[in-house]
């Protein structure tokens, strides 16, 4: 039963590992599978052994790291329960990966599963990111994104050099094994090429950082700087680190600066929303909050020129502790810190360089990205805090053990059904989309798995456009709007509004989404033309002088259009 399970477990995680990366058109985005298959895998994977152990008459045990990882699960279902809404894939694909960790933690203990399947994990992820940038730079294959020509597994290429950084480490570690050193070599010097060529200051950032945690870390260094502390080599050596990094940081900030500052000014915004939400807004729900707090913003803020025109429509704080905090409130914020911090002071404690170095440069990259929040990247740091946990005392009170291994299971269990009924449902959508089926009372059907999703109502609206019952497409856009703030869908909402005659908020719709991005004239020209048509041609004009007045970085066939519309407004 062992040997069975041991091959089992291998094969779950190496099947987690895969569908991280694999974009099996069964949903409406690609995020969806590469998040529902593995959580449902993983939460699998977790009560296998839950029943393992209970059939072996034992209970789970667990380190401090694990404790921290279930109170992070209570905090995230008692705040989606009780306190703020949560876009319901967000939440249980987060839950999800901390039971896989807890999961796989206690398998390393068990002897059913070792730190070689875990590794081996990780780098088969590096090779298939290597693989789909192969064949994206050949050019058989799109990208998926047309900002860019090479993205690896995921839609953002940034994502996929963080990850590559992060695995670099143990692609050195494997050299040292006769079997897999051609492979490994292969795979670094590939690895290393692409990272260059995606071009992700945070990825730069997070290998220096890695490097320097590497050097510090040697014995040898450490020895030297020891001995040679008090003199000018020691001096010289610990000030040019300083300076390098000093350095590095400073061309990291103005080699894309408008880019930089823009991030400043939403870590800015974020520590708002979190002083003003100390409870948190929501799991999943940052980029519908942050953008309606961004237009409430620049509605009182509008002489600030520089911000207006730094701002973007925001899905992400790009700032794990800020996006945490400000997700579930600053006892979810708090959680994740010690989470992380508890387990580099275990790695530190084990004397584990590769680990110390991988978790320097999360914690680093994760101060200017979101790495809790991007597939690959947490699944990695995930399989980290496992290897770290099973290596840490683990705690054997009775009792402690039974209550511990109880919500564990029940965990499992309901994420389980939380992600096989998504799953479903979201499969069901994408399958009414594409044999456009149009019957609005299967569609509510759905409803109690996807309730959360934009994507539901906003096909819920169109169907309902179609037909011309615009008040029920009022109310479908009035849920989207709850889960999403993207300026298509408040002009969709807008212009149905319109449609049913309330003028007063379509404005105030249009208005929001001018206020939320300042600088962009799509927004602007939509209000112009909403002004135009109900009449009040002396908004319009006001609008058309706006648009006249704004500075275009480049002369589009777009901006000629709009031009063109408010150069004739302006003529009437």
């Amino acid at each position: 039963m062992v040997v069975v399970l041991r091959f089992l477990y291998a094969l779950l995680w190496y099947g987690v590992c895969v569908m991280s990366c694999i974009d099996t058109h069964h949903f409406v985005y690609k995020s969806l599978s590469q998040t529902l298959y593995p959580s449902i895998i993983g939460s699998v994977m977790c009560m296998l052994l839950v029943c393992f152990c209970t059939f072996k008459r034992t209970m789970l045990r667990f380190s401090i790291i694990d404790v921290i990882a279930v109170a992070l699960i209570g905090n995230i279902l008692f705040h989606g329960s009780f306190i703020a809404d949560a876009e319901q894939y967000k939440q249980y694909g987060f839950i999800s990966l901390l039971l896989i960790m807890i999961g796989m933690s206690e398998a390393v203990r068990e002897n059913i599963l070792n730190e070689r399947h875990i590794e081996n994990g990780i780098l088969l992820i590096s090779g298939i990111h290597v693989v789909y940038l192969i064949v994206q730079f050949a050019g058989f294959m799109n990208s998926g994104n047309p900002y860019f020509s090479l993205t690896g597994a995921d839609e953002n290429p940034n994502v996929t050099a963080i990850y590559i950084v992060l695995s670099i480490p143990f692609m050195t570690r494997c050299i040292k094994h006769d079997r897999l050193r051609v492979l490994s070599i292969i795979l670094l010097l590939l690895s290393v090429v692409f990272v260059l060529a995606l071009k992700c200051r945070t990825a730069y950032v997070g290998l220096v950082c890695m490097a320097i945690s590497l050097l510090f870390t040697s014995k040898s260094i450490r020895a030297w700087l020891k001995a040679k502390c008090m003199s000018s080599a020691g001096a010289i050596a610990i000030s040019a680190v300083t300076v390098l990094i000093v350095a590095i940081g400073y061309s990291a900030y103005t080699w894309k600066k408008d880019s930089a500052d823009g991030r400043i000014f939403i870590w800015q915004r974020t520590s708002e929303m979190v002083i003003k939400n100390p409870m948190g807004v929501g799991y999943g729900m940052f980029e519908p909050k942050h953008n309606q707090y961004q237009a409430d913003y620049f509605a009182s803020h509008s002489d600030e020129y520089a911000s207006c025109h730094l701002a973007t429509a925001c899905g992400s704080a790009y700032n794990d502790v800020l996006e945490l905090s400000a997700e579930g409130g600053l006892t979810g914020g708090l959680v994740y810190i010690l989470l992380v911090a508890f387990t580099l002071h275990h790695a530190i404690r084990n004397r584990n360089r590769v680990e110390i170095g991988v978790l320097a440069a999360i914690v680093a990259m994760s101060l200017s990205h979101s790495i809790c929040y991007s597939i690959t990247p947490r699944l990695l740091f995930v399989a980290l805090m496992a290897s770290v946990s099973a290596r840490s005392r683990a705690m054997d009170s009775k009792y402690m053990s039974f209550a511990f291994s109880t919500f564990v299971f029940a965990a499992c269990a309901f994420a389980l059904h939380k992600n096989v009924s998504l799953t479903i449902s979201q499969r069901q959508l994408k399958e009414y989309r594409d044999n456009g089926i149009r019957d609005i009372h299967a569609l509510r059907n759905l409803y109690p798995s996807i309730g959360t999703s934009e994507a539901y109502w906003r096909y819920c609206a169109d169907i309902n456009r179609q037909i011309d019952d615009f008040i029920a497409a009022d109310s479908c856009y009035t849920e989207a709007r709850k889960y999403t703030y993207a300026p298509l869908v408040i002009y969709q909402s807008a212009t149905c509004k319109e449609a049913i005659g309330d003028k007063e908020g379509a404005i105030k719709l249009m208005r929001t989404a001018v206020n939320m991005l300042p600088g962009n004239f799509s927004q602007k020209y939509h209000l112009m033309m909403m002004y135009d048509r109900m009449g009040e041609h002396h908004s319009a004009k006001l609008m058309a002088m706006e648009i006249m007045g704004m500075p275009f970085r480049k002369e589009t066939k777009t901006v000629s259009i709009v031009r063109d519309a408010a150069h004739h407004i302006l003529e009437e």
